[in-house]
């Protein structure tokens, strides 16, 4: 015997007691139902069984407080969606319902289909919930200031009226507020090239529900990319495999080389373009590019742990002119162009080309001037 339906098997003594009842309820709200009679009609033992989360409880309530207007107001503030049990009478009320829909907007689908179609009780409803709009009356699912009002994420979307969803303007204005309500656009907006690019700079997500004729377009995801680099997950595979499409990708961003063909993930071009955009990248390379020492030690300097200075003293000559090298193309820092000018005067010129035998000197050098 569980918890839960402890109170099922209790004696009719048991029932009746209120302290006893009220521990019941408080631990499962169900167990309302096999309270006594008299206790279903006690308002501090109804409320008690209501929980944030839900109203089913209210069920087994007295019908006697399933009509009485405080009582239900009580109810639906503790729990909007107890709503779905009162009265009918009071699923029409306004005062009611309108406590009941801020608590949880997804009561509005118990409520009267008149207040379903009042813009006031529907708006407070989608603040609560934008997924409330499945419920609100057709009406006001063709109002656009209803509509945009229900695009906190795109999936609500899905509820507008079908016309909206053919109106290219409204959808732009949709897809600028949240990308993934292309989902639900006209078949026709999803080949949209200005609907799809709207969309794919808000969410990377997007470009999943664009047109399969745009995700294989070259030229459109180069630019989609641009947008978003992390749309790259959901280009045609072969365009993963474009090394101009996925240099694209991680120079928006870095963690983008994570869609990359395995072949391009060992390319040392597009690893460097994406660890400079995002030092994280580095975990989707190829393992042997993770391993190797130069790269280790750049992605050391763009961490700000490494000061080149120390790269001749730290590591054979060969190693330290190969991340030097690197810093100098990869990084407009300021170090960098200090590391091109000792270089340059330092270790390319004649002088010290013949200074090179002289490793200590060279060392001792570097770190004074750099």
């Amino acid at each position: 015997m569980s918890r839960k339906t402890a109170l099922f098997y209790a004696s009719p003594r048991l029932k009746a007691d209120k302290d006893l009842v009220l521990k019941a309820v408080k631990n499962y709200s169900h167990a309302l139902q096999y309270a006594d009679p008299h206790l279903r009609a006690d308002p501090d033992v109804v409320l008690s069984a209501l929980r944030k989360s839900s109203g089913y409880a209210f069920e087994f309530a007295d019908p006697l407080l399933k009509s009485n207007k405080n009582f239900v107001l009580a109810a639906v503030e503790r729990c909007g969606k107890a709503l779905e049990f009162a009265d009918p009478l009071l699923k029409a009320d306004k005062e009611i319902v309108l406590l009941a829909v801020m608590e949880n907007g997804l009561a509005l689908e118990f409520a009267d289909p008149l207040l379903q179609a009042d813009k006031e009780i529907v708006l407070a409803a989608l603040m609560e919930n934008n997924l409330a709009l499945e419920f609100a009356d057709p009406f006001l699912k063709a109002d656009r200031n209803v509509v945009l009002n229900a695009m906190q994420n795109g999936y609500a979307f899905e509820f507008a009226d079908p016309l909206l969803k053919s109106n290219k303007n409204f959808v732009l204005a949709v897809v600028q507020r949240c990308g993934l309500a292309l989902r639900f656009a006209d078949p026709l907006l999803k080949a949209d090239k200005e609907i799809v690019l709207v969309a794919v700079k808000n969410t990377e997500l997007a470009l999943r529900f664009a047109d399969p004729q745009l995700r294989v377009d070259k030229n459109f995801v180069l630019a989609a990319l641009m947008q978003n680099g992390l749309a790259l997950q959901f280009a045609d595979p072969l365009l993963r495999t474009d090394k101009e499409i996925v240099f694209a990708a991680v120079m928006e961003n870095g963690l983008a080389l994570q869609f990359a063909d395995p072949l391009l993930k060992a390319d040392k071009e597009i690893v460097l373009a994406a660890v400079k955009n995002n030092v994280m990248a580095r975990i989707f390379a190829d393992s042997r590019l993770r391993m190797d020492r130069a790269m280790k030690l750049y992605i050391l300097f763009l961490q700000g742990q490494l000061d080149p200075r120390m790269l001749f003293i730290i590591t054979p000559t060969d190693l330290a002119l190969t991340v030097l090298n690197i810093i100098i193309q990869d990084s407009s820092d300021v170090l960098a162009d200090k590391a091109k000018e000792m270089l340059d005067k330092e270790f390319l010129s004649p002088t010290g080309a013949s200074r090179k035998a002289d490793r200590a000197s060279f060392e001792r050098d570097f770190v004074e001037k750099f």
